[in-house]
């Protein structure tokens, strides 16, 4: 039977400053007879399978962009100022022009499948109502399932790309359960399916008797790694060493930061890796990987850790709590403190390096968070 087409809107992949997880998906089911298009919002790409957006033609459509407004109106109207609500007309209006271009390209009976439940997600209501014989589905992470992680606490347009997708895959348990008890008139139209990794590392068992941890995360405020760094400052007895991975806005403070640090603290930046060199730095031997964000929605560089064996310490928050559990490592409260982070280090570290436990983390991912598997199973249900 022939596959249906399906068409991927992202916001830049497969453009090499897209969306790089999207690499270990693609990869996984390149080989299953899927023909796919790419459709990146933000750039105009000149690579094969690729749909280029820059023959979209500007129009006004502003009549219809004021009524899709309008339903986030009806219910939060205090946001809706007169310079947000002539913002969001003029977003709308740009997204139904894009959405026209879309739907006279895409071939018969296609699937379309948004990557983010954001404005990609707008584009794609819009080609549902011009193009009725497409399927609509869309992955929802972090900032676009929880209102909490948004400046306005408020996810705008949500009830409308509601009410046009096909098939909303949320890409964890709790965001599911968020999203069904938030929207309950639309839970019908709601799943979850797990993201994956391909295998890191293997890392080694530290047997020297200095910590060593790592980090891997795009380096800004709510990754909270300033606290993580004074946590380890407080560590007096014993050595460390922390392998930093990642860019960001707050990198350089970071640095800065790292200069006062004792000298029995020692910091590596890596900066930005791809993922052949964070598999390489993941075969050194660590204690444990470390993550204190203050918000997530299913974090992939932990599943990254786990699929090389490296034990976790993390913060309850999101979906996290289903990579972090007995088999894989410790979670610890959000509103941790710094003393009681580096006490959890410490205390953390004869339980991370027995054998025993060390052989149950990789296991773990390969089980729930393996790339091939859950690609695939994900590719079926869009396609069904």
């Amino acid at each position: 039977m022939t596959k249906r087409p399906i068409y991927i809107f992202t916001h830049k992949f497969p453009e090499e400053d897209g969306e790089v997880y999207l690499n270990d998906e693609i990869s996984a089911i390149e080989n299953q007879g899927y023909e796919i298009t790419y459709c990146p919002y933000n750039v105009s790409s000149q690579k094969q399978n690729v749909l280029n957006k820059g023959l979209i033609k500007a129009r006004s459509d502003k009549i219809k962009a004021i009524s899709y407004v309008l339903g986030d109106f009806f219910v939060a109207p205090l946001l809706l100022t007169v310079k947000r609500f002539r913002h969001n007309v003029a977003l709308v209006s740009e997204r139904i022009a894009a959405a026209r271009f879309y739907a006279s390209k895409l071939k018969e009976n296609a699937i379309v499948y948004t990557y983010w439940f954001d404005e990609l997600a707008i584009t794609a209501s819009f080609i549902k109502q011009f193009r009725p014989d497409i399927k609509w589905v869309s992955r929802a992470h972090g900032f676009d399932v929880y209102k909490e992680q948004s400046d306005d606490d408020f996810l705008f347009f949500k009830q409308n790309k509601l009410a046009w997708i096909d098939k909303l895959f949320v890409v964890s348990k709790n965001g599911f359960e968020y999203s069904k008890n938030e929207q309950p008139r639309y839970a019908s139209k709601m799943s979850f399916s797990y993201l994956g990794t391909k295998s890191f590392g293997p890392s080694s068992i530290p047997l020297e008797d200095t910590i060593s941890i790592v980090s891997c995360a795009f380096i800004r405020d709510i990754k909270r790694l300033d606290l993580l760094m004074d946590s380890l400052a407080l560590i007096k007895n014993k050595k460390v060493k922390w392998h930093v991975i990642g860019d960001g806005p707050e990198l350089e403070l970071l640095k800065n930061k790292s200069e006062s640090l004792p000298e029995n603290i020692r910091c590596i930046f890596h900066g930005n890796c791809s993922k052949e060199e964070i598999s390489d730095i993941y075969k050194l031997p660590f204690d444990c990987f470390i993550n204190v964000s203050s918000s997530e929605g299913l974090p992939v560089s932990i599943m990254e850790a786990i699929s090389a064996g490296i034990p976790i310490i993390a913060t309850d928050v999101g979906g996290t709590s289903e990579i972090v559990n007995d088999h894989t490592g410790y979670l610890v409260s959000k509103e941790i403190s710094k003393e009681e982070l580096a006490n959890s280090i410490m205390d953390s570290m004869g339980h991370f390096r027995g054998k025993d436990f060390r052989m149950g983390v990789q296991p773990y991912w390969n089980e729930h968070f393996n790339a091939d598997v859950n690609f695939a199973k994900f590719y079926k249900a869009i396609s069904e």
